[in-house]
């Protein structure tokens, strides 16, 4: 239940049942409408002059007076006096709360119970939770509920019990803990009482005004009967669709409904509840007239899907009002029904459903008078209108689960609740897979499996009526509905769909609207913004100013029909055009990485949609290799490996065609194999990413190739090979415009930690130098660069013997690396474990310990297969603890060389490090 409810709203409308004389707390009542109150009838009976009171409402306490009791049959037990034992009170005080009764019974699990009981020697409002523990027969059609909860005591009689679902009041609290039920309180079921207040309040007392009805907060003010000035004769009827049987978690939908009915035109409010098919519209109307019913003289309901419809049952609400129909010309009756109802001077209420054309209303609607109008529809621009619109959004994935184990009585919650997520909370689509797993009996699990396949299959077999209220419709159908509407609106509505079911559900850039890509797919730019606006006006989408997003299931059933329609080649080629265009072409610089942020979501998403060796498409694997760097330089190696693995498959079978761009991804996959420590994985990755660079006239992929090798082939120790790409790769980048570029420095820092490998410190400081003067003509301000430069010239100097410089260039490091990354980025754990070197050289151990079992912290969360990092970390771990005499910290370094050493070839090699071996020096 919406605790905001708990605590805001039911304090205002629960009060203590007060002697007036002594001011001795009897019992719990409740509003249900401005005025009128509901209590126990044996409370009730034990004071002579009654009150109420509230500490959460001013101007307290009331007179009160018992108008009417409900009681049809004695019970057999004392404590149980009588059933269902409910007193009707009229309360001279109407600027308080109501609760809304429940119209049927609940599928109870767990409920709430509120009430006055005297805690610690104070009378104080209490709502605690409870569990339903059965019945209590009193013959073969009535019975009483059981709540399970040894809060519920004394002074709560007469206190309401909610649904902890639907936040509806299902019962009357009648008797607390006691020899009956030890255990809780019993409930008096409430479910059909509210017609009976209605007809006592109509017919034992006459109904009257009191100056005015207050329009603006839609209460009723009741005049006491000596006050009495005039009857007021209105029609009293209710024609509403019967409710589902189960309604969970619109709680604060209902309220908001409420409130923008209030807070409308004084003399006529209308709302209109907009949002995508099958999210749950017509049923929270249904709901809020149900609840609502008793503030409204009548209530009446009109299917408003076109304009014949809506005129046959329009004229149909003639007889009820007095209006002669027969013989009539129907446009007539209808200007009498509307005329007759502006002249009603009683709150009613009009409801009309899938209203997705508004110029269908156009005469219809009442434009004065003294009631409210619900509109369902999943046209969403009423803003042109005296209509105030509300979005209606999907259930929350737990309140989606709660339904479907209602519905199905399967109580595998996990499994509800992951089906409810994967549907995305509709409501009509749990409906439907409710209805089909009552019937074949399915888990949620097989369901599950089965949508992931044949979503359209499933969600075009229509729900069981006993499950979906007035619905008949599936959700395939709905959205077919509401796609056709929006051509007929917009010619390339579909086309754009389409474009979008290919993307991610979220955030999708509104800039795609206008890229040449989708123009060409929807005739241009202005059609494709037309098309965008008709999704939106159908609540196909949902606009923001600056994104797009829809339903995920949206995007499954358009998906199916592309396939069908032989069309996705076709659309994939459009967006992984967009993708390309719209990803940054050096995704690994740190200044693009909040518009490569935006693009990934969506790469990611056609990636794992389109299987590589069915679609080899150059456009997806290019926005597949850019993702991969993205990924990789932000420390995601695993996804990043797994997203350009796709890339390399997708153009493995023409790599003449394809060079550069397979050239980029081998590269990419070379970085992301050696930063998780699979060097001969990533040795062959940037050999083929060399071979297919000398084939390209740009002298840019064969430099950042020959780079990585070097860097590679130097982890491998494979020192000749290394200082040969080095060669090679220098030479390139002397090229006058690529010698201050960022590819320059990567070449200059790759192969300044080459020459330091192979002894030559001199050298390797000159070259990372002059790294870092281009990095600095590069960036005005600290970059992703500057760090690691910073890092390996701080090695430099600390191998030529200035180790107060290297400690001063390896903080700056980690700051300049914690301000772009974080602290936990897996670069990060490369600067602690060099610091820790610099900071062992000047004698501060145990500072070297805590930055190496920081680093380490850092490789087991980031890339926790890197078994070279990890050993490299754990060794210089374990010689620190042997210095420091920390003998347990030294054999915890030893295990983890031990765990992830990995043996050279030939059978001499065990791979083993014992304690003796750290002791001596290894």
């Amino acid at each position: 239940m919406n605790q905001r409810l708990l605590d805001e709203y039911f304090p205002r409308a629960v009060c203590r049942v007060e002697d007036a004389i002594t001011g001795e707390p009897h019992g719990t009542a409740f509003f249900v409408l401005p005025g009128v109150a509901l209590t126990c009838v044996h409370v009730s009976r034990r004071i002579t002059k009654l009150q109420l009171a509230s500490e959460h409402i001013e101007g307290g306490p009331w007179p009160a007076t018992v108008r009417a009791t409900i009681v049809d049959q004695s019970t057999p037990w004392p404590d149980l006096p009588s059933f269902p034992d409910i007193a009707v009170l009229d309360v001279a005080f109407s600027e308080h709360d109501c609760l809304p009764l429940a119209t049927s019974h609940p599928a109870l699990s767990t409920a709430v119970v509120c009430g006055y009981p005297r805690v610690a020697g104070a009378v104080v409002l209490t709502s605690c939770r409870a569990q339903y523990d059965g019945k209590l027969s009193l013959d073969d059609s009535t019975w009483l509920w059981k709540l399970k909860a040894t809060e519920i005591a004394t002074g709560m009689s007469g206190g309401p019990a909610f649904d902890d679902l639907t936040g509806m009041v299902f019962g009357l609290t009648i008797a607390t803990r006691g020899e009956r039920y030890a255990s809780g309180g019993i409930i008096s079921p409430l479910v059909g009482v509210a017609p009976v207040i209605e007809d006592i309040i109509r017919h034992n007392r006459e109904l009257q005004v009191a100056g005015k009805i207050d329009l603006a907060s839609k209460r009723y003010l009741w005049a006491s009967e000596s006050n009495a000035t005039r009857q007021v004769s209105v029609p009293s009827f209710f024609h509403v669709p019967e409710t589902a049987r189960f309604f969970v978690g619109r709680a604060s939908d209902l309220t908001a409904v409420e409130e923008l009915l209030r807070e409308g035109d004084p003399d006529l409010s209308a709302v209109a509840i907009t949002g995508l098919g099958g999210v749950g519209k017509t049923e929270l109307a249904a709901q809020y007239a149900h609840m609502a019913r008793s503030r409204y003289s009548f209530v009446w309901w009109f299917t408003a899907a076109d304009r014949a419809a809506l005129l046959d049952e329009y004229t149909s609400l003639a007889p009820s009002l007095g209006i002669q129909r027969d013989g009539i010309d129907a446009e007539v009756t209808v200007v009498q029904v509307r005329e007759r109802v502006e002249q009603i001077d009683q709150p009613w209420l009009l409801v009309f459903d899938n209203a997705d054309d508004p110029h269908i209303l156009a005469g219809f609607m009442p434009s004065t008078g003294c009631g409210d109008i619900i509109i369902t529809s999943r046209f969403a621009d009423w803003n042109r209108s005296r209509v105030t619109a509300y979005k209606l959004n999907q259930l929350s994935a737990a309140d989606g689960g709660d339904l479907l184990v209602a519905w199905t009585g399967q109580q595998d919650t996990d499994g509800a609740v992951n089906l409810a997520e994967q549907v995305g909370g509709l409501a009509l689509a749990l409906q439907q897979a409710s209805a089909f797993l009552a019937r074949s009996g399915w888990t949620y699990s097989r369901f599950s499996d089965l949508l992931r396949k044949r979503s359209r299959d499933l969600l075009s077999i229509g729900p069981d009526r006993s499950f979906a209220g007035s619905h008949a419709m599936s959700v395939y159908n709905v959205w077919e509905h509401s796609i056709d509407r929006s051509v007929t609106q917009a010619r390339y509505a579909r086309d754009l769909l389409q474009i979008f079911a290919l993307l991610a559900a979220e955030r999708i850039p509104r800039t795609v609207v206008a890229m040449g890509e989708t123009s060409f797919a929807c005739g241009d730019e202005i059609a494709g913004e037309a098309a965008l606006l008709a999704l939106a006006d159908y609540s196909l989408v949902d606009l923001s100013a600056d994104t797009v997003s829809l339903h995920r299931l949206v995007q499954e059933v358009e998906l199916a029909n592309m396939r069908e329609n032989d069309l996705l080649h076709d659309r994939a080629l459009t967006v992984g055009s967009l993708l390309v265009r719209l990803m940054p072409a050096d995704p690994d610089d740190c200044d693009t990485w909040d518009q490569c942020a935006e693009v990934v979501p969506h790469i990611l998403n056609i990636s794992s949609l389109l299987d590589p060796e069915t679609f080899r498409v150059e456009q997806i694997a290019r926005a597949e290799s850019l993702a991969g760097s993205y990924l990789n330089s932000r420390g995601s190696r695993y996804q990043a490996k797994e997203l350009l693995v796709r890339s390399v498959r997708r153009l493995a079978d023409r790599p003449e065609e394809h060079a550069s761009t397979l050239s980029d991804a081998e590269l990419n996959l070379a970085r992301v194999e050696r930063n998780l420590g699979d060097l001969d994985s990533a040795v062959m990755h940037a050999t083929k990413s060399r071979d297919l660079a000398q084939r390209l006239t740009d002298p840019r992929p064969l430099a950042a190739a020959l780079s990585m090798l070097g860097r590679v082939l130097t982890d491998a120790g494979d020192v000749r090979g290394a200082r040969k790409a080095y060669s090679h790769a220098l030479k390139l980048i002397s090229i006058e415009s690529l010698a201050t570029s960022r590819l320059a420095v990567a070449v200059l820092n790759h192969a300044g930690r080459g020459l330091m490998r192979s002894f030559d410190i001199v050298e390797a400081e000159r070259l990372l130098r002059k790294a870092l003067e281009i990095d600095r003509s590069l960036h005005v301000r600290p970059h992703a660069d500057t760090a690691w430069t910073l890092d390996n010239l701080a090695m430099a100097r600390f191998a030529l013997g200035d180790t107060v410089q290297a400690e001063v260039d390896l903080r700056r490091a980690l700051d300049i690396e914690a301000g772009i990354h974080g602290a936990d980025h897996p670069r990060s754990a490369w600067s602690l474990r060099n610091l820790a070197s610099v900071i062992v050289a000047r004698g501060d151990l145990m500072a070297a310990r805590s930055l190496l079992l920081r680093s380490l912290a850092i490789i087991d969360m980031a890339t926790p297969n890197n078994r070279t990092e990890i050993a490299a970390t754990a060794i210089a771990l374990s010689e620190v603890c042997n210095l420091i005499g920390d003998k347990d910290g030294r054999d915890m370094a030893v295990a983890r060389i031990n765990a992830s050493y990995k043996p050279a070839a030939g059978p001499a090699s065990t791979g083993h490090v014992s304690p003796s071996d750290i002791n001596s020096g290894c």
